[in-house]
This record gives C-alpha cells, sequence and structure tokens, in this order.
C-alpha cells in the first residue's frame, strides 16, 4: 500500500481542527513546489492559493496547475503584497533567515495574517548541514509575536502537533509536529484562547470577561473550536442520513420562560407571549424542552446554577401547581421566586439534590431525557457559542446551499427576502436563495403552539429544506420538537443569527463582532422587533463601520 505523501498527511492534520468550508484564501510561505497548496486547491477550488518561494527551481517544478499561484521573493526584504489571508502557513522558514532580517521576516509574515497563522520554527542551531542560522525557542516567537498583534492559541497547537506525531509516524517530516504553533489575529476583544473561533470574534464586554476567567464552567477538556466542529459533524451526518435532528439554545430566558419568571423577553406581552402564563399550557413546554435531541446551553458563569435550578424545582412546583391550582402566590410571584432561587443557588451548585431530582423523573421519562439532564446539570452541554458560530462563520450557508429554510417572525423574512434580491448580499452570505419561509407570529407565538406547529405540517411535509433555521423566541422549546413529528430535517435554532441574516444585529453579540448587516436603503424597519434595539451598543459608533446600505 502507498503511503500518503507527507503534505497530504500536513492538510488532513489541519482540516482535524480547522474548518475549511469558511476559508476563503490560503497562503503558504515557503511553498517550495506548492504541493500544499497543489492539494489544497484539488480539493477546495473555492479557496484563493498563495505561494511564496525565495528558490527559482523550486517553482519550475511545480505542477502546471499550480505553477501560476507561486511568486518569487526574499521574505527576509520588506513585502509589498497587500492582500491578507484567512490563513497564512509558514513551516521550516523562520531558522534560515538571519537574525539581522528577523524582525522584517515576522513583519512580512504578520503583514498577511487576516485570521489564523501555522508557524514553525526550530530550536536546533546543529541540522546537520548549517542552514540553521536563526534558530529560536517557542516561547521567544509567542512573546514576539503576541507584542505584533497575534495571540498564541495553545488548544489548536496541541491539536495539530497530537495529529501530526501520529499521522507523520513513518512517513518523515516529523518535526512539523514538533515545532507547530498556532496563532490567532487579536481583533475585539481578548479571550482565553480556548475560547477562540476560527474566523470570527466577539466584541461584547461582558462575554469576553468571563471568557477570560480560568474555569467558567466545565463542558469538558476540548476547545470551543473543537466543539463547534463536533457540531458541523452532528448535522452534516444527520442531513447525510436523513435522521431529524434538532438543536435548542437554552438561554437565560428560555430559563425564565420555563420557570414562568415575568423578567425579560419572559415576561408576556414583550415576544413570545401576549397572554398569561396560567392562560397557556406551560407544562407542554416544560415536557417538550427534553424532546430536543441537543439542548445547547450559554458559556456564561450562570449557566449551571440556572439549569440545575430548572431541574431541582421542575418536579416540586409541579406538585404546588396541581395542589393550589396556579393561585399560589408563590407561583405567581415571579420576582419573589427569582430572588429564592438566588438564595437556593449555592446548594443547587454543589449538592448532589439535581442529580437525585433527575434520577427520580427518569423512572417516568427514561435514560434518554437522565443524560441529557446530566449534560446541563455538570455543566458540559454543547455551547450556544458553537451554534451562533454556524451563522456568524457562513459556515451554514456555504455547506447547505438552496438547501435552508427560514422559520421567524413575518417582518424579519419580509426584510430577508427584500435582501435576497441582492447579488451582493447573497455573495456575503454564500447562498442563491433558501428554499423555504415560514412566517411565525413576531410576538406572541407561545399561546398557541400546537395550532401553530399544525399550521405549519403540510409546508415542512412538503419542504426541500434539509435544514430549518428557526428564530421563534421562547415558543421554539415546544414548537421546534412539535415540527420534528412532520420532517426528518435538522432543525436548528439559531436565536440572534436569524436577526444577523436579517442584516439588524448587534455586533456584540457573542462572536458576532465580525457580521456585517446589510441594510436597505429606505426600508421601515420601524415595524420589526429587534432582539437589540435595548441594546446600548446598538448605536455605539463602531456599529455604523460594520453595516451596508443596498
Amino acid at each position: 500500500m502507498r503511503t500518503p505523501e507527507p503534505y497530504v498527511m500536513y492538510l488532513r492534520a489541519l482540516e482535524k481542527f480547522f474548518d475549511f468550508s469558511i476559508v476563503d484564501s490560503f497562503a503558504d510561505l515557503g511553498c517550495s513546489s506548492g504541493r500544499l497548496i497543489e492539494h489544497m486547491k484539488l480539493k477546495y477550488p473555492h479557496v484563493e492559493v498563495f505561494g511564496f518561494e525565495y528558490f527559482e527551481w523550486a517553482k519550475k517544478h511545480a505542477d502546471p496547475s499550480i505553477k501560476d499561484f507561486i511568486h518569487l521573493g526574499d521574505l527576509s526584504k520588506p513585502l509589498n503584497h497587500t492582500k491578507k489571508y484567512s490563513i497564512v502557513n509558514c513551516t521550516e522558514v523562520g531558522e534560515h533567515i538571519e537574525k539581522a532580517a528577523e524582525d522584517t521576516l515576522l513583519a512580512n509574515i504578520v503583514s498577511l495574517v487576516d485570521d489564523i497563522l501555522i508557524l514553525t520554527w526550530s530550536n536546533e542551531e546543529h541540522d546537520g548541514d548549517g542552514q540553521h542560522v536563526n534558530p529560536r525557542t517557542k516561547e521567544y516567537i509567542i512573546t514576539k509575536l503576541s507584542k505584533m498583534g497575534l495571540l498564541f492559541w495553545k488548544e489548536g497547537t496541541e491539536e495539530l502537533k497530537n495529529t501530526l506525531d501520529l499521522s507523520l509516524e513513518g512517513v518523515g517530516h516529523n518535526w512539523w509536529g514538533d515545532n507547530i504553533m498556532v496563532f490567532k489575529k487579536a481583533k475585539f476583544l481578548d479571550t482565553k484562547s480556548r475560547y477562540f473561533l476560527q474566523g470570527i470574534h466577539t466584541d461584547d464586554a461582558g462575554h469576553a470577561l468571563y471568557l477570560t476567567e480560568n474555569n467558567i464552567r466545565n463542558y469538558g477538556d476540548q476547545s470551543l473550536q473543537a466543539e463547534y466542529k463536533k457540531l458541523i459533524s452532528t448535522i452534516q451526518t444527520s442531513v447525510a442520513t436523513r435522521t431529524p435532528l434538532s438543536i435548542l439554545r437554552a438561554s437565560d430566558g428560555d430559563f425564565l420562560f420555563l420557570r414562568e419568571i415575568e423578567k425579560g423577553s419572559a415576561k408576556p406581552g414583550r415576544r413570545a407571549l401576549t397572554k398569561k402564563y396560567n392562560e397557556i399550557n406551560t407544562s407542554l413546554f416544560r415536557s417538550m424542552f427534553w424532546h430536543n435531541d441537543i439542548i445547547a446551553t450559554n458559556l456564561g458563569p450562570d449557566s449551571v446554577w440556572s439549569w440545575r435550578t430548572f431541574i431541582t424545582l421542575e418536579l416540586p412546583e409541579k406538585v404546588l401547581r396541581r395542589i393550589f391550582k396556579n393561585r399560589l402566590g408563590f407561583t405567581q410571584n415571579s420576582y419573589l421566586r427569582y430572588a429564592i432561587d438566588k438564595i437556593t443557588a449555592p446548594f443547587l451548585l454543589f449538592g448532589t439534590l439535581p442529580t437525585l431530582i433527575a434520577k427520580i423523573y427518569s423512572i417516568k421519562r427514561g435514560d434518554v431525557y437522565y443524560k441529557k439532564a446530566l449534560t446541563l446539570i455538570d455543566g458540559k452541554a454543547v455551547p450556544c457559542e458553537a451554534v451562533y458560530a454556524l451563522v456568524a462563520t457562513r459556515h451554514i450557508f456555504r455547506n447547505y446551499e438552496n438547501e435552508i429554510g427560514i422559520i421567524a417572525g413575518k417582518e424579519k423574512i419580509d426584510v430577508i427576502k427584500q435582501l435576497m434580491r441582492s447579488e451582493d448580499y447573497k455573495k456575503y452570505l454564500g447562498i442563491d436563495s433558501f428554499c423555504e419561509y415560514i412566517e411565525a407570529p413576531q410576538k406572541g407565538a407561545a399561546d398557541t403552539v400546537e395550532k401553530l406547529a399544525q399550521s405549519y405540517q403540510s409546508i415542512i411535509k412538503n419542504s426541500k429544506a434539509k435544514i430549518f433555521l428557526v428564530g421563534a423566541g421562547s415558543s421554539k422549546i415546544a414548537l421546534i420538537p412539535l415540527l420534528q413529528m412532520y420532517s426528518d430535517a435538522v432543525f436548528i435554532d439559531v436565536g440572534a443569527g436569524i436577526d444577523a441574516i436579517a442584516g439588524i444585529v448587534c455586533q456584540d453579540r457573542p462572536f458576532f463582532a465580525n457580521w456585517v448587516n446589510h441594510r436597505i436603503k429606505n426600508y421601515d424597519y420601524s415595524k420589526v422587533d429587534f432582539m437589540d434595539k435595548d441594546n446600548p451598543a446598538w448605536n455605539k459608533d463602531g456599529y455604523v463601520t460594520k453595516s451596508i446600505q443596498l
């Protein structure tokens, strides 16, 4: 059996950590005969590749299909090249450049990076033929690049090293794994590298604050990028096998809704409800919550406490409702209940009571419920930020072109339909059209959610959509699993992602800092319920620079 060549193995290692469907451009500095960009272009034709090489003989030996993408030049001298690349790769170059030109080399490299840099730099002075004229330690390079705006991506480095060490065993080129380093360009606000996401950033000061803490919650050892990659793999498998899948973001507003605490978006008349809680079937929502296949939760510090509280108090509150028929002041006074929740929080966070309650409920609901409950109790659910990334990176559009349906408020759908008349906007998303638009009430969708789901039955059954992006407030908790009865599509609750598609998201939403809102000139947005209309950041100076009028 023929062993794959090293550059094929190297690309496979990159693919394991990075999502190349959202990579627009790739540069390889010191590309030799261009084997890496050759394989890149073969597998990902949409990626604009750029090779840079010092030796003319190397370009002469390049495959004809890639030769024109290779440019000759000297990285030790100032580079006059203004284009930036999604990923810049530079392996086995730095140690071969004289120390006197080190700053120029690094400045050249940094000038080309739009998001990710993959770099090797040997620390060995003796390479056998005296070519390592400037060996440097990783610590030295990391410190130097951090001052130039490139942050060391610890998790990406470890993932690539482990993959390369395994894949290159017996193939050669094992110095790649020994010296590999991954960096992400600093933009907007900094977070710990564990919470880096390829291609996107966060610009929410509160969000960034808790993403700089050492252990905001324990969702396992994986990085957020790895969680994102795992999520897109799950979606791909479901679409390919036509296996129904629902992904629900369980946010703070949904916690309040399920607990009937009249605050924020959970307040009747604000968004999902126009009726009072005692006028709707709230038990339906609490039951259907667990019918969603994947329940994602926020990375915020209150996430574990919130869902431990919900699980622990679900049973006793159910008993109280039956006894007092929703007339007890305790069940109706949401502010009192909110205060009691805060007092009991320390006991719920560190005790075993939530697990015990979940175990009791599992007698009736089964092991599937128990496993889902444990992921919430232990803080190991899929992060909501990974779900946001599906839209923020535009992965979902590029991979399921013309196979996506939208379920959202009529007013937002009207905006999206108008935007989709623009070729520039379609190019920005990476999609020609949405194959289905299903209009939901902008307010009060939870009032009669069963009737609403039934009214969509025919459309859902006959739809060609393989994926539905849902933005329907807290009505989604029951609406999504009810709609699953009619389709084997994937339903993804993207929340603010719908606002992004409609060009009205505030870029301080988690990982939407890079998003460019496309706005329709002279359009009347006054009837559209902006999720962020009360957000102080909505009118900040930086927002204007991230909008395009069509």
